[in-house]
Order: C-alpha cells, then structure tokens, then sequence
C-alpha cells in the first residue's frame, strides 16, 4: 500500500479531479479497491472555462454509486 493510501485509511471515496492519463487513474483506481475506497474521476475544464464561469465537470463512476456517494454527503450528521 502506498503512503498516501496508509495515511487515507478513513477515507470511503476518493475524487480526483486531476488531469491526469487513463493509465494512471486506472492504477490508483486499484490500488484504493485493495483497501476498499472508491475512486471516481471528475476532470474539470480548463482554464478558458474557469475564467467564464462555466467550468464543465465530467464523471466517470457507475451511476448508483455517484447517487449513494451524494446521499452519504448530504445525510444529516
């Protein structure tokens, strides 16, 4: 297990919004299911959008997990 993920035990889900190569999302995708966490990839547009205020947000995860993941962050603590 690498050190980030040692240190991330807690942690149930993992968004990545980094630009970053399929090989790699991939690679980091296996290595959190080893230890149970969930990583969706959400890359975000670049910097024209920024600048506009029209950021486009792309997910890639199977639907019922997105839906569980955003009822798990709005549930009343």
């Amino acid at each position: 297990m690498s050190a980030p993920l040692r240190v991330c035990k807690a942690l149930k889900t993992v968004v990545n919004t980094c630009t970053v190569g399929g090989p790699f999302v991939r690679e980091v995708e296996a290595s959190c299911a080893a230890t149970g966490v969930t990583v969706i990839d959400v890359p975000i547009s670049g910097v024209a959008g920024a600048k506009a205020g029209t950021l486009a947000v792309m997910v890639s995860q199977d639907q019922s997990r997105i839906v569980q993941i955003i009822a798990d962050g709005t549930r009343k603590q």
